[in-house]
């Protein structure tokens, strides 16, 4: 008799995990859905799916698809989030949540700066206007989003297969938009738990579909400052798909060549510092059969042409330089120009400068 009932009780457990598990999503879908409808007069957003896990103590929002109001423009799609319990962190006392976003698609266009500025002074606008009363509820709503959505703190952030556009025209082609393809990024320890630690991302991505770029950044918050370093590759973008952004501002263009960049770059205590390194690779400005398109354009293309000769190493047949600039706190950004150009003669000198990261700038 006792088994029995044992068994009854085991069976209802199930059925209640079952009916739980099958309408549960749909209430959490129905709700965000309601709440994302009239969240932002600037944003539409929408949310296809969600899909639970008891087992990993997870779940994950699918087919989230956000769009300008004004005209429907795709700003951002996200194939799938999924937010799971952080196990390693509890087995440390620590109650964190990882967060995995694969297939993130983000499209920007001229109207996205002006947008976000006419939302940022209407909001600030409205803002001076609230009561304080208006204010908490306007901070209450804010929170809801976040315990809807991450009721724990984040340890880890992990971006998987996405994409990034930027174009300077509306409906431009895909020669002249921006692409960072094929993106992968890992963020750790996003929400410290302990003063004055780190957050570390790497990241690694393609630059318009055939260069490659990968980098490390930290950051801390300090007592007066937000601190933050960055080191940074490219290697192998291909020079000649840089023309069409070249000649909307300048009178300049590439017929062969690749660049390859290196780059590091810090700001602690308000105080910034770094360098970048170019290098440019069998470069050619010139063709029997180039178009100028004005007297400008043509006697800038010789003077590069010259510069080209006079700095490219015949060994290396390269063109490379260190280019150092700082902004204290308070002052203003300056660039190291004559060191950079004893830096390309040196470079075409006795003294090649490495194609590499220097690991000179750190946080302390």
């Amino acid at each position: 008799m006792i088994r029995r009932k044992w068994k009854l009780v085991l069976v209802g457990v199930v059925a209640l995990l079952i009916a739980m598990r099958i309408a549960l999503p749909i209430f959490m879908l129905k709700k965000a859905n309601l709440f994302l409808a009239d969240y932002s007069k600037v944003f539409t957003a929408h949310i296809g799916d969600i899909d639970l896990s008891f087992f990993r103590m997870a779940y994950a929002l699918q087919d989230i698809d956000i769009k300008w109001r004004k005209d429907n423009a795709d700003v951002l799609f996200v194939a799938d989030v999924d937010v799971s319990l952080a196990w390693r962190e509890l087995i440390r006392g620590s109650i964190l949540t990882d967060v995995e976003i694969t297939d993130a698609r983000m499209k920007f266009d001229p109207d996205v700066v002006p947008n976000i500025k006419a939302v940022v002074a209407e909001n600030k606008k409205k803002s001076e206007e609230k009561s304080p009363e208006e204010k908490q509820e306007a901070k209450e709503k804010a929170e809801t989003i976040q315990s809807t959505f991450f009721p724990l703190r984040v340890e880890r952030i992990v971006l998987k297969d996405s994409s990034f556009e930027f174009s300077a025209e509306k409906n431009a082609p895909e020669v002249k938009r921006l692409i960072f393809d094929q993106m992968q990024m890992r963020i750790s320890n996003v929400s410290p738990l302990q003063a004055d630690t780190k957050t570390v991302a790497t990241f690694q991505s393609r630059l318009q579909r055939n260069a490659n770029v990968k980098g490390v950044a930290q950051s801390r918050v300090a007592k007066n400052s937000f601190d933050w370093d960055l080191d940074l590759e490219m290697r192998d973008f291909n020079l000649v798909q840089a023309n069409p952004f070249l000649l909307e501002t300048v009178p300049f263009t590439f017929t062969s060549g690749t660049l390859d960049m290196f780059a590091e770059v810090k700001s602690e205590n308000n105080n910034l510092i770094g360098y970048v390194k170019p290098f440019i690779n069998k470069g050619d400005i010139l063709s029997r059969k180039e178009n100028f398109k004005s007297t400008k354009h043509f006697l800038m293309e010789i003077a590069t042409a010259l510069g080209n000769v006079i700095m490219k190493r015949s060994d290396l047949k390269s063109v490379a330089t260190k280019l150092d600039f700082s902004k204290p706190a308070g002052g203003e950004f300056k660039v190291d120009a004559l060191g950079a150009l004893s830096n390309a003669v040196e470079h075409r000198t006795d003294r090649p400068i490495a194609p590499s990261i220097e690991d000179e700038i750190l946080l302390k």
